[in-house]
């Protein structure tokens, strides 16, 4: 077995939305903008990237927090484990 070293020169970051077909919203699962524009609960997930594909960080928020602010608690923890990267947000 071969393992390959982390290319995290460039760290690349998304965000996704699940929807629970759920009536109600609980604890994470909150109502928030759908692309689909599904009425259901929904959760972030804000994900971080290497070159090769291999996440080293994600995190999962509420919808009804903004997209933008997901990635600096993130960062702030990326930031500890990484000593030189960039980052390539999605565009």
């Amino acid at each position: 077995m071969t393992i390959q070293k982390r290319r995290t020169e460039f760290i690349y970051y998304d965000c996704t939305n699940f929807y629970f077909e759920i009536e109600e919203a609980e604890d994470d699962k909150q109502f928030g903008v759908s692309k689909e524009n599904r009425p259901l609960p929904i959760v972030e997930m804000g994900l971080f990237m290497d070159r090769n594909g291999i996440p080293p960080a994600f995190c999962i928020n509420p919808e009804n927090e903004s997209e933008q602010l997901s990635l600096i608690p993130l960062e702030k923890k990326l930031k500890a484990h990484l000593k030189k990267w960039a980052l390539a947000p999605e565009g």
